[in-house]
């Protein structure tokens, strides 16, 4: 079925799949949302059975009327064949019109409360994953504090030892001190003093043990300390503590392990096993790269062989945060949040990594280039024309090479290129941003980022292969005091400005799958699940490209991959899967049962610049005295001009400026795109090209509601 399809063929074409026992639609996108008028109060969809559809106005009001408004359409949808067979305004045989007005609004009721129950539901299992998580990270803690720990603390062999030659190299350690070393309460505690904002530090090895704390102290958030490890020494354990004011970048090709008991608190980290610079480049280059330009530059990272050069066959080693281990940035302010970068040949997350505000990334590639404001382009409700993307994107080289007309990875070691999260991610107000060959979340793993007015929270996961999503994404309101009014216009049926929804995207270029475990529970959210190609050869140079499909379908310049093989012939030749099977989740419902006073719907004036279209008021009885308006009445007057909060004068501007919190913003349904692509042939039947949604697999996106109150 090509993009663009009609509805009606659509309904069609789920409906009598449904009668097979499973969903399946190829080679389009399958977007259900409401852009219902929020005065009209209607639900222009629900699909009942195996697979639940349900789509509902984008602002809820009231139960009652959201439940008057679903049965007509409803209808509709689940007996189409019904709808066709008799003309319009005519019921079925021996049914009288009351008794079928019944029937409908029964049928609505019974839908609306089983939407409703099923949006409760998912924010119960979300909230239930995330505590039973946060337990399981403090109990994995607790335990590791009662073991010894099998690295040495403190300075020493085998713990914190700089670069035995800095005597005779003084490039081997810049812009710090060296570090000293005290005894504090039964911890051995390291100081380091950083004299300049970028400062280099070369170690023989860069063990952290239990019981030490190691300080880069430092002038203030924006400086930035780059720890490069020798890699023949082993991978680097780090089991103490680690602080800073700034940035911390630990480089260790052999690999990285943040074990349990680890606490890190800083401002930005970045732990690699990839260096920074462009391939094949050496120290002193790297170096100057790093002094000069900073990560944020094309060709950022990449892996170091001071041997083989550019010629490296080289993998590096993994970065792994393990259960109990803990990551934490801070925020300066919301335009300086922090940052946590993993870079690795195979990056795994067991433990907690929380970064309020700021972007948690965990990238596998041979080589990585960060994007700042990013390359990818987004739906506007979720990057509004004109603004950019406020995190940082991610180009990578792939493992992956073309053997006929597929993908393969076996030309690497097992798990080479894969991301694995199996732990905690908390971003409230942030950004997480997973991306490599495979990306797969265990049924265990949560990532939780609640998402707020004025910073909306985005989950994106990324691959040049496949993604399996078993675990919870959590992202629910974050109240930062802020409000939006309710716009021009002033009536309830007004477009709330500038609200942008949380954002969850899930790209492959192969299969997407959410597994019977997964669950997405993004209130009012958009999500985003697409196996498309990302990528494809530019017609310029083999490192420019044109991402062949953006977030609304378009080709844009840019591409996921750079100076790797030209994997696009085999990407446009493969089979590509959305999948979710039985259990999986996708909950976009709007909150339900939002409380406020009825008072919220009143508010005070005085009115005098209103009048100035009313010539006979301006000096009338009611110029300047207070008055108190409905927000949600509405008319027209006798010469055709409508009015809002009441015809006696213009009141728009009054009720334009209304705020409305977070709550109340969040009560719309979202929206969900479920897209795959046809083949170079245009075919509209495509085998290989098909979204499946099996028995048991829920989209919700309900409509909340407000529950006013006396008082």
């Amino acid at each position: 079925m090509a993009q663009g399809t009609h509805a009606a063929s659509t309904r069609r074409r789920t409906l009598l799949a449904r009668a097979l026992g499973k969903t399946i639609m190829t080679g389009f996108r399958l977007a259900r949302h409401c852009d219902g008028d929020h005065d009209a109060q209607r639900r222009d969809a629900v699909m009942m059975g195996d697979v639940a559809i349900e789509v509902r106005p984008r602002h809820g009001r009231s139960r009652r009327a959201l439940l008057a408004g679903t049965s007509a359409v409803a209808l509709l949808l689940l007996a189409p064949q019904i709808a066709a067979a008799r003309p319009l305004g005519t019921t079925a045989q021996g049914a009288s019109p009351i008794t079928s007005a019944v029937a409908a609004q029964q049928a609505a009721a019974a839908q609306a409360a089983a939407a409703a129950a099923q949006a409760q539901t998912s924010l119960s299992r979300a909230a239930a994953a995330l505590q039973a998580m946060r337990n399981a990270q403090s109990n994995a803690r607790a335990l590791a504090v009662q073991s010894p720990g099998m690295v040495p603390d403190g300075l020493g062999t085998g713990a914190l030892m700089p670069d035995p030659n800095i005597a005779n190299d003084p490039t081997l350690w810049q812009n710090a001190t060296l570090p000293t070393q005290q005894i504090a309460n039964g911890r051995a505690v390291v100081d380091v003093t950083q004299l300049q904002p970028k400062a280099i530090l070369n170690w023989q090895t860069f063990n952290v043990g239990r019981n030490t704390t190691l300080n880069f102290n430092q002038g203030g958030s924006d400086w930035t300390v780059l720890n490069r490890v020798d890699p023949t020494m082993g991978p680097s354990t780090i089991l103490g503590q680690v602080n800073a004011k700034g940035g911390v970048y630990v480089i260790n090709r052999n690999g990285i392990i943040f074990g349990a008991g680890a606490q890190i608190n800083v401002h930005a980290l970045v732990a690699s096993t990839l260096d920074v610079g462009a391939i094949g480049s050496d120290r002193a280059t790297r170096d100057e790269f790093f002094l000069d330009q900073g990560i944020a530059a094309p060709k950022s990272f990449s892996i170091f062989d001071p041997v083989a050069g550019a010629n490296t066959l080289l993998t590096g080693g993994d970065v792994r945060v393990e259960a109990g281990a803990s990551i934490t940035t801070d925020i300066v302010s919301l335009d300086s949040p922090g940052f946590v970068y993993l870079f690795a040949n195979h990056v795994t997350n067991a433990g907690s990594i929380t970064v309020p505000a700021g972007e948690a990334a965990m990238v596998a590639g041979r080589s990585i280039e960060l994007v700042p404001n990013g390359f990818f382009q987004y739906p506007s409700n979720v990057v509004p024309n004109g603004t950019s993307f406020r995190g940082t994107e991610f180009r990578i080289q792939p493992f992956a090479m073309v053997i006929g007309n597929h993908l393969d990875f076996s030309s690497f070691p097992k798990g080479t290129g894969t991301i694995a999260d199996s732990g905690l991610i908390e971003t409230p107000r942030g950004i997480v941003m997973l991306t490599g060959a495979q990306v797969t979340t265990t049924s265990d793993s949560v990532i939780s980022a609640d998402t707020s007015i004025s910073r909306n929270a985005m989950v994106i996961m990324r691959a040049v292969g496949s993604i399996s999503m078993n675990g919870a994404i959590s992202m629910l309101p974050f109240d930062d005091g802020n409000t939006l009014p309710i716009g021009t216009g002033g009536s309830s049926s007004s477009v709330v400005q500038s609200f942008t929804p949380a954002y969850v995207e899930l790209s492959a270029q192969s299969e997407v799958a959410l597994g019977s475990s997964a669950l997405i529970s993004a209130p009012a959210g958009s999500v985003n699940v697409r196996a498309v190609q990302l990528g494809r050869l530019g017609v310029t140079t083999l490192s420019l490209g044109v991402y062949a499909a953006d977030s609304n379908g378009q080709p844009i310049n840019g591409t996921m991959s750079f100076d790797g093989p030209d994997i696009s012939a085999a990407v446009s030749l493969a089979s590509q899967r959305v999948l979710l099977q039985p259990g999986a989740t996708i909950d976009v419902a709007g909150l339900q049962d939002v409380v406020l006073p009825v008072s919220a719907n009143y508010v005070s004036y005085q009115p005098r610049a209103e009048f100035a279209d009313m010539p006979l008021q301006r000096n009338g009885p009611l110029y300047g005295q207070t008055m108190w308006i409905d927000i949600r009445a509405t008319g027209t007057r006798s010469d055709g001009t409508t009015w809002v909060g009441t015809p006696l004068f213009d009141a728009s501007g009054v009720i334009g400026s209304v705020g409305r919190t977070i709550y109340q913003l969040m009560t719309s349904g979202g929206t969900v795109n479920l897209t795959t692509e046809t083949r170079p042939n245009g075919l509209v039947q495509d085998p290989g090209r098909d979204v499946v949604l099996q028995p048991g697999s829920i989209i919700n996106f309900a409509g909340g509601y407000v529950h006013y109150t006396g008082g």
